[in-house]
């Protein structure tokens, strides 16, 4: 029972993940700017907004994936938790330098009060733990 609270709740995440980063990236990709203003921070010429969808999305579809499949639990739960850590990598150094451009002064003013990468921080960060939870409530039997 606690296996599937956790996958459930790792749905949830993930999917408002998706929709966040997916509003964010539809905006940069139909209209060339980013939303609410803010500067676009990229990865290797790739916008952090399409790497931030690309790894909600790759989190949603393995957590419906384990939903629905109920076997390789283990397999899946690693792959999320591992999703979600990278994910942390990434949004924590982007966030470390949107908040340095605006200590230093650079005239940036953030519409949502934070930089976009740190609310995407926040649900790595929390699907992180409860995929970790997840990972826990395995039973090795169930890989």
């Amino acid at each position: 029972m606690k296996l599937q609270k956790n996958i459930k709740l790792t749905i949830i995440l993930t999917l408002a993940g998706t929709i966040f980063t997916g509003y964010m990236s539809g905006t940069k990709f139909f209209s060339s700017t980013c939303p609410f203003n803010e500067p676009c921070s990229t990865f290797f010429g790739i916008s952090t907004c399409y790497i931030g969808l690309a790894l909600f999305l790759a989190m949603f579809i393995i957590s419906v994936v384990a939903f629905f499949v109920r076997r390789k639990c283990l397999k899946l739960a690693i792959a999320n938790t591992t999703i979600a850590g990278l994910g942390i990598i990434l949004a924590t150094h982007y966030t470390w330098l949107d908040l340095n451009q605006f200590l230093a002064g650079k005239g940036i003013s953030y519409t949502l009060l934070l930089p976009i990468c740190a609310y995407g921080l926040f649900f790595f960060i929390i699907t992180f733990i409860v995929s970790w939870k997840w990972w826990s409530s395995c039973k090795p039997d169930k890989i």
